[in-house]
Formats: structure tokens, C-alpha cells, sequence
């Protein structure tokens, strides 16, 4: 094995993994149908991981994607306009 590759191996080793959700978890926590995900997945419009075939989420992805679907109210909508 080359130095760089050892390098490379031992910096992966020390980088925590990610904490992954099946597609019955990720439906549940956004209150959809589990084919609804797997719709998602097949159009690629959300990220996955495909492990030994079968497919998972990243935790921290769903919380980002949950957050950035927050719809401001209209008083949030001012206050950032400075009325």
C-alpha cells in the first residue's frame, strides 16, 4: 500500500459515519407514504446511500431538508425587509 493511500485510509477511519435512516424511518418523520420516498429516490430528487442494496439517508441530510422547507410567516417576511 502506497503512503498516500494509507493516509487517505487513516483520515476515513477517524471521520465519524454518518447515522443512516431506512425509508420506513424517513417516511414516518415526514408523515409520507413510504412510496412517496422511493419515488423520490427513483427520480433522484433526494439524496441516498445504496448499501447492499438497500437504500438509506443520512439523519443530518433529513433535518437540512426539513429546515429548508421552513415557510416563513408573513410578519418574519418584514421584519428581515425592515418594515
Amino acid at each position: 500500500m502506497k503512503a498516500q493511500e494509507l493516509n487517505t485510509t487513516e483520515k476515513n477511519q477517524n471521520k465519524p459515519l454518518p447515522e443512516l435512516l431506512t425509508v420506513a424511518e424517513v417516511a414516518k418523520v415526514l408523515n409520507v407514504a413510504r412510496q412517496t420516498i422511493y419515488n423520490k429516490v427513483f427520480n433522484k430528487e433526494i439524496e441516498y446511500y445504496k448499501v447492499f442494496d438497500t437504500v438509506k439517508f443520512d439523519r443530518e441530510y433529513i433535518q437540512g431538508l426539513i429546515q429548508q422547507s421552513k415557510v416563513k410567516s408573513k410578519d418574519q417576511i418584514k421584519q428581515q425587509a425592515g418594515y
